[in-house]
C-alpha cells in the first residue's frame, strides 16, 4: 500500500486519541428542593447533597452550602419546582447576607491542556436579581469575582485565566459560587446551569469516533487501489 495514504490514516487515528476536555455542566440545579437558612447572626453549614456528570461521566461529587448574615435571615435555596430549577439567595432590608455553595470534585481535567474546542470559563445563567451584588467564582482556593448590576438578567462569564493565582485547570479538586449581599439592601437573586464553555478557539472538532473511521476509510481505499493494478 502506499505509504502516504498509511501515514494519513494513521494520523487520523492518533487525532482521535488527542485530550480534549470538552465543556460541561457542572450543575443545573435539578434535583430534590433544598434550603440552608441563617435564623441567627453568623454562619450555617450543611451538605445539599451530590451531583452527576461530569466530564460527560458519571462522577459524583459533595455538594455543601454556606450561609452567612448579620441580622434576621440569609437564605439559600435549589428550587426543584417543576419548570424552575434555580439556586436562589435571599435576605432581609438591612442585612449583610451571603451564600456559598462548593463541589468537591475528584480531579477533574477543565480546560484539556487548551486544546481546540476545550473549555476556558465558567458560565452562570442570570435569572433575576433585584440588587446589586457580587458574585465570586472559586476553583482549588483561587477567586474570580463580578459586581453583577441591579436587575441584570442572561449569562455572565469568567475566564479561567482571570483567576487569581494559579489553578491547575488540568486537574481541578473544587470549585464553587459565592453571593456576597453586602450593600445590606433587601435582596433576591436566581441563578441557573453553572457550566464551563468554550468562549475562544473554539472549532469545531470532530468526535474521536468520526476521525477513526475516516483513517480506516483512507486505509481501504489503498487497498482497493492495490487490487485495481
Amino acid at each position: 500500500m502506499n505509504k502516504k495514504i498509511i501515514g494519513m490514516a494513521l494520523a487520523a487515528v492518533f487525532a482521535s486519541t488527542t485530550a480534549q476536555a470538552n465543556p460541561i455542566m457542572i450543575d443545573d440545579f435539578n434535583g430534590a428542593t433544598m434550603s440552608r437558612v441563617t435564623a441567627d447572626p453568623g454562619p450555617n453549614m450543611g451538605s445539599f447533597g451530590t451531583g452527576t456528570k461530569t466530564n460527560g461521566t458519571v462522577n459524583t461529587y459533595d455538594r455543601t452550602a454556606t450561609t452567612s448574615s448579620t441580622g434576621a435571615s440569609s437564605v439559600l435555596t435549589i428550587n426543584d419546582s417543576p419548570n424552575v430549577n434555580i439556586l436562589a439567595h435571599s435576605q432581609d432590608s438591612g442585612v449583610f447576607g451571603s451564600s456559598q455553595i462548593d463541589y468537591a470534585l475528584a480531579g477533574v481535567d477543565l480546560d484539556g491542556d487548551g486544546s481546540i474546542g476545550s473549555a476556558d470559563a465558567f458560565r452562570i445563567a442570570l435569572m433575576f436579581n433585584d440588587s446589586e451584588y457580587t458574585l465570586t467564582l472559586l476553583a482549588d482556593g483561587e477567586t474570580s469575582e463580578q459586581i453583577i448590576a441591579d436587575t441584570s438578567t442572561g449569562t455572565i462569564d469568567f475566564l479561567f485565566s482571570s483567576f487569581t493565582g494559579s489553578v491547575n485547570w488540568d486537574n481541578v479538586t473544587s470549585v464553587g459560587l459565592f453571593i456576597d449581599g453586602s450593600a445590606l439592601n433587601a435582596l433576591d437573586v436566581s441563578l441557573d446551569n453553572f457550566e464551563t464553555v468554550c468562549t475562544t478557539n473554539c472549532t469545531s472538532v470532530p468526535e474521536p469516533a468520526s476521525i477513526a473511521l475516516l483513517g480506516l476509510g483512507i486505509v481501504g481505499i489503498g487497498f482497493g487501489r492495490r487490487k485495481l493494478k
